[in-house]
């Protein structure tokens, strides 16, 4: 799982500061978070807005919009990697020691949307640029420079909480049956 999303028993690093990556009157796009882990690094956008788009079909077209965002990487060795919208990165699996720049999940509403992105493996030398295009709400195409430095130092501060596990598997039969919680409202309602 470790090339489509970060490990769940670790607790990231994080690198310091805000990197607001384009802005305009109305909306901006800005790198919340980058978590290092020794196995990559998760970029966490935000894309903010400044008035709501609360009906059904603003919030559907602003969301499809915020699907289209283009966000990609350059190493310090020159190599590139894209996620382009509604697509996850190129994983090739007669490589697994290749990059993927991959989107790993998102959401929101109102005015606030959310996309994550996992770079695997770790770059473990030099800056990273991380470069994005948010066309469908009219953001061109701006990057910012994560300092190769900072991304170590905040990849040395990551912590193992334990030992990673596969998940059990699942039992056979049928699923246990959740009881009502007795006296009070829930037991009016659904009982």
């Amino acid at each position: 799982m470790l090339r489509h999303q970060p490990p769940d028993n670790i607790a990231a690093g994080a690198l310091p500061g805000v990197h607001v990556l384009v802005r305009t009157d109305d909306v901006a796009v800005v790198l919340h978070a980058a978590r290092c882990y020794a196995e990559g690094l998760a970029l966490e956008m935000r894309i903010a807005l400044r008035a709501s788009r609360s009906g059904f079909a603003e919030h559907h077209e602003t969301w499809e919009a915020v699907q289209q965002m283009w966000v990609g990487v350059e190493l310090a060795d020159g190599t590139r990697l894209v996620s382009g919208p509604l697509g996850h990165g190129v994983d090739d699996p007669a490589d697994p020691s290749a990059f993927t720049l991959q989107s790993s999940g998102g959401g929101g509403g109102g005015r606030t949307f959310a996309q994550t992105y996992w770079l695997t493996p770790a770059p473990t030398e030099g800056d990273v640029l991380v470069v994005v295009a948010l066309p469908g709400l009219g953001l061109p195409e701006s990057s910012v420079v994560l300092p190769g430095a900072a991304l170590a130092a905040a990849r040395a501060e990551a912590v193992e909480l334990w030992p990673w596990e596969p998940d059990a598997e699942p039992e056979d039969g049928p699923p246990t049956e959740v009881e009502v919680p007795a006296g009070g409202w829930f037991a009016e309602t659904a009982g």
